[in-house]
């Protein structure tokens, strides 16, 4: 991704760096933790290990993918906001693509296509009786949306080639994971590097599509008309069906948790809840962009990460027992850590005061601190962060009017 000059998208440029930098780190990691693991003829790694293992579910690597795979969305939904008016097929192009990534995103961390893949051997297809026809739809939607991209002509021809090298590279991984069972390997350097080489082979893929989505939110940070639209303007544009669909979907996805449920097996009903919050931090992050002048809003951004991590690498089930309260080890970290960081942002002025939420957000705390089932942890933690992102998400002209009548 070539480097910006410009002084508000320079901010993408260390997005880029960072992201990077860390994908590489945890590559490295991995490749570190197999050999390890491999050398001592230890069947598992140790809880610390293998949350930064990519090979490993519900861990901070797997957070790190997945929410890369959803940060990628975001910035190709910048794409529906730039085109809308003027390219609506361009739009509807960057739509879909949008509609994959997020997918992928559940499937990363919600272990879907293993589930279909179990679903099909139950009803008597085979494992591949329902993940071909997926595959082969979401192939389908993916070569329309880069032919519209392609026709469309211009730059938009630069972000299909290096989106078609991320999916290649992407589609390697399958052909990798063949080799993987069919020939042998030998040594604990073997096994580590063709770990590292495939869990790589991801990433590399999955940063290829995120530098050509992020030419959509350069797009919007350089246009200096009055009518410029803001960077992921969809999370305020679209809040109440975005509500919605989390209404929706929470008790789904949690019952789709429940069914086969395994520490071993990702959760998609945790998915749901760290993007809410994971929805929070692109709030804060795409107000930084616009300004880049108020560092507090990285640091709140930061702490909404944490939150989004909590609810993957911490599981609902694991209980936090004392002499005077038993809960849950989630509740004792989303709780408090979920109320500073809104009494941060509300101190700083980062968040509109709305009775509604303000009323809610501590009694969804309060519930989820007493001892509940897993299938309930997992919907107060997704119902905390929705309501927290309803809270946050308010239009900035809303918020501009509503601090006016504040004043007067």
């Amino acid at each position: 991704m070539a480097v910006s000059r410009s002084p508000l998208t320079r901010g993408l440029t260390y997005e880029f760096v960072l992201i990077l930098a860390a994908s590489l780190i945890l590559v490295c990691t991995t490749v570190g933790l197999e050999y390890h693991q491999q050398a001592a003829g230890a069947a598992r790694l140790s809880s610390i290990g293998q949350q930064f293992h990519l090979g490993y579910e519900n861990n901070f690597a797997a957070w790190f993918s997945g929410s890369l795979l959803a940060l990628i969305c975001l910035h190709a939904l910048d794409g529906v906001t730039a085109n809308r008016t003027e390219r609506p097929g361009v739009a509807r192009a960057w739509a879909m693509i949008g509609g994959v990534m997020i997918y992928l995103s559940a499937d990363e961390l919600g272990w879907l296509h293993e589930r279909i893949s179990l679903l099909g051997r139950a009803i008597g297809v085979g494992n591949w009786g329902l993940i071909l026809p997926l595959g082969a739809f979401f192939a389908a939607v993916l070569g329309w949306a880069l032919l519209r991209l392609w026709i469309a002509g211009g730059a938009h021809r630069r972000q299909v080639l290096l989106m078609l090298c991320g999916f290649a590279v992407l589609g390697s991984v399958v052909m990798q994971e063949f080799l993987e069972h069919n020939l042998s390997w030998d040594g604990a350097l073997a096994l580590a590097a063709r770990v590292g080489f495939e869990e790589g082979s991801e990433l590399s893929g999955m940063l290829f599509v995120l530098a050509s989505a992020m030419a959509n939110t350069r797009t919007l940070l350089q246009d200096t008309s009055p009518q410029r639209r803001p960077v992921f303007a969809i999370l305020s544009d679209q809040r109440g069906r975005l509500v919605l669909a989390l209404v929706v979907l929470a008790p789904v996805l949690t019952l789709v948790t429940m069914h086969m449920y395994s520490v071993y097996r990702g959760r998609p009903g945790d998915w749901l809840a760290a993007m809410t919050f994971s929805a929070c931090a692109a709030i804060m992050f795409g107000r930084w962009l616009e300004a880049q002048n108020n560092p507090t809003r990285l640091f709140a951004c930061a702490l909404f990460l944490l939150l989004s991590c909590a609810c993957v690498a911490i599981d609902p089930g694991n209980l936090f027992q004392t002499d005077f309260m038993d809960t849950t080890k989630r509740a004792m970290v989303i709780v408090p850590l979920l109320l500073v960081t809104i009494g941060l942002n509300w101190r700083l002025g980062l968040m509109v005061t709305q009775p509604l939420p303000m009323v809610a957000i501590p009694g969804l705390c309060l519930g989820l601190l007493l001892p509940e089932t897993r299938p309930t942890v997992i919907l107060l933690t997704v119902a905390l962060g929705a309501t927290t992102y309803w809270a946050l998400s308010v239009k900035p002209e809303t918020r501009a009017a509503r601090d006016g009548l504040a004043k007067a």
